[in-house]
């Protein structure tokens, strides 16, 4: 059921994607199951992984399905994806988010979107919270190198 809600992941993307997207899942399940088994072999190991799970998660909101569609395929996501034990959410105000879509979209650099479309982002990313709170804890701080570093430092 995992391989098939993956899939279905996989499948829903426009083509140029596919093989980014692909490797972002196995890189994930990859991580974690590396993790797994370091774990339990030292209670000292700090894993800090990359923007991964929250970006991950937004895979299903690039493809071109209906929005209803894309909450149904998060739900099934949620049941299986591998979870931090803590998650840190830098926020950054809408305009700077803006900003770097747009320099995104001039210099054709990585994935941008449209600055009409980001609104939908910002939808989608409640409703990830909303799936995996249960699961996660989420620390949400503002993205201020000064503010991060010290709460980085206090969580560690």
């Amino acid at each position: 059921s995992i391989k098939k809600v993956i899939n279905k992941i996989i499948i829903i993307q426009n083509k140029k994607n596919q093989d980014l997207f692909r490797n972002w899942i196995y890189e994930m399940f990859a991580a974690n199951y590396i993790i797994d088994r370091i774990k339990p072999n030292s209670k000292n190991t700090i894993y800090l992984c990359d923007e991964g799970f929250l970006q991950r998660s937004f895979l299903i909101m690039y493809s071109n399905i209906a929005y209803k569609e894309k909450i149904k395929i998060l739900k099934e996501y949620n049941k299986f994806v591998p979870k931090p034990e803590l998650c840190i959410h830098l926020l950054r105000k809408k305009r700077v988010i803006e900003n770097v879509h747009h320099y995104r979209k001039l210099n054709k650099d990585g994935i941008w979107i449209e600055k009409k479309n980001l609104q939908k982002f910002y939808n989608f990313e409640n409703q990830i919270f909303k799936y995996f709170r249960k699961n996660v804890i989420f620390l949400k701080i503002k993205n201020n190198e000064l503010l991060k570093k010290k709460i980085i430092k206090k969580i560690i």
